[in-house]
């Protein structure tokens, strides 16, 4: 699946509803923590035909880089499995030991497992998800 990096100035009025939806779904506020970091050029946006995903960079204690998968989402529903290959891809161009997400869907954990992800810790229901690169 390709994407192509793109400008959040570009494409807010059109995503952002769709975070905030997902948002207000999942009964898990994050869509302002997106913003912020996308606006403030912590995270960035990655568009594909049928959908997009925002992937920030986390630089772990030691020095060691991680991506924080912070959304993804796909017309068909199958954002993480469509997805993974090309976060993969360019969580290991910027040398990326590992990617994470967080999630409060009970329903991701049999994909996430599947696609080899192993739950890191669960706090207030939420849970972070981790697969080694």
């Amino acid at each position: 699946m390709p994407v192509t990096f793109a400008k959040w100035t570009d494409y807010r009025v059109k995503l952002y509803p769709i975070i905030q939806q997902t948002e207000d779904r999942n009964n898990h506020r994050f869509a302002e923590e997106i913003d912020n970091a996308l606006s403030n050029e912590r995270a960035f946006l990655f568009v594909g035909d049928d959908g997009f995903m925002v992937l920030q960079p986390v630089t772990e204690q030691g020095g060691t880089v991680s991506v924080n998968i912070m959304f993804a989402y796909n017309d068909g529903g199958d954002a993480m499995i469509r997805y993974q290959p090309v976060i993969e891809q360019l969580a290991r161009k910027i040398g990326a030991c590992s990617v994470h997400f967080y999630t409060k869907v009970a329903g991701l954990v049999p994909i996430a497992e599947y696609i080899g992800y192993s739950l890191a810790s669960n706090q207030g229901g939420v849970q972070k998800f981790t697969k080694p690169l």
